[in-house]
């Protein structure tokens, strides 16, 4: 009896594909293409909780800054075990080759979880006016500075809102792109 080789593919997988996919096409048309670095001055926690398997979401408090309002949302089954979420307002300089810096740096700090195993959204609120009619690249920030891009899940321009995923804690940003 000869078996068919199985073509089911976890939902996880799936999910992984899907987001590779997605960098891949970003990295293409990314507004900081060339030697962009990020210059890390300093770090404040501005919220954190305590999350498991249910999940939760963690929403930065008016600080007075471009973060205000935006959200971390950790969905059911993303974390194995409860782990302490921290929000991280980080303090620093971005240079680019191209786009226009938020100067907004959010540090997503899950302890010793280095993936979680759902996507993690990234909620954040934008200047309507300042971004027009032109896209935000959200991007990571690695420990030397360069950045990489995120996916973006959804953009309502009217009401001044994107939505941005990640499978890691990472230090995060986004860019207004020139075009």
């Amino acid at each position: 009896m000869n078996a068919k080789p199985s073509r089911k593919i976890s939902t996880v997988r799936k999910r992984a594909i899907a987001l590779l996919g997605s960098l891949a096409s970003f990295s293409a048309c990314s507004a900081a293409e060339g030697p962009a670095i990020y210059s890390h001055s300093g770090s404040e926690t501005i919220t954190e909780m305590l999350l498991g398997q249910k999940g939760g979401a963690l929403t930065v408090p008016e600080t007075g800054t471009v973060l205000d309002r935006s959200r971390v949302v950790v969905p059911p089954d993303a974390l194995a075990k409860e782990v302490k979420i921290k929000l991280i307002r980080e303090t620093g300089t971005l240079r680019l080759k191209s786009g226009v810096s938020s100067n907004a740096f959010l540090r997503i700090d899950a302890g010793a979880i280095k993936a979680f195993s759902e996507p993690v959204e990234i909620e954040i609120t934008f200047d309507r006016k300042e971004v027009g009619k032109r896209m935000i690249q959200g991007y990571s920030i690695d420990e030397e500075g360069r950045l990489a891009p995120v996916f973006m899940k959804s953009m309502d321009r009217s009401k001044g809102k994107a939505v941005f995923s990640t499978m890691v804690p990472l230090l995060f940003t986004w860019v207004i792109t020139s075009k």
